[in-house]
């Protein structure tokens, strides 16, 4: 198929004049100006078959082919300040309504402001090193609330 679609572009190509399609900046090279129909034809269909071959491959690579696993990820930074708790203060399990242990610390400095707490409002919350200040999280709480 990918030659039929080459041969029909080249086909459609050279009923063109020559010079918009061979010289600087054309199809083909200067070189192709004075050739035959036939070079210029079986240079067009190369090209042209090798140009949608390669568009193809791109299009049928799997998408796993360019990612890692996030088990291959490393981050020095990260692996010193992301623990278990933070990982359960955004995906964990939804407490039932009216629990409180009064034991999360998940939000560094933030004391009953984070983990659980958040979950009951249907939304994970949790900051690893410090970087959300503990006001603008609990005005963010109080908002969601509402």
């Amino acid at each position: 198929k990918i030659r039929q679609i080459a041969a029909e572009l080249a086909e459609k190509n050279l009923r063109k004049p020559r010079h918009e399609i061979a010289g600087q900046g054309c199809l083909l090279g200067l070189e192709m100006l004075s050739a035959s129909d036939e070079e210029v034809r079986k240079r067009m269909l190369e090209s042209f078959e090798h140009y949608l071959q390669k568009m193809l491959s791109r299009v049928i690579t799997d998408v796993e082919s360019f990612t890692r696993p996030a088990a291959e990820w490393r981050c020095t930074w990260a692996d010193a300040v992301v623990h278990r708790r933070h990982v359960l203060d955004l995906w964990g399990p939804q407490p039932p309504d009216g629990y409180r242990d009064g034991t999360d610390d998940s939000m560094e400095g933030m004391g009953e402001e984070g983990g659980s707490d958040w979950l009951r409002l249907g939304a994970g919350i949790t900051v690893a090193d410090g970087v959300i200040d503990a006001d603008l999280a609990r005005c963010c709480r109080a908002e969601l609330a509402e």
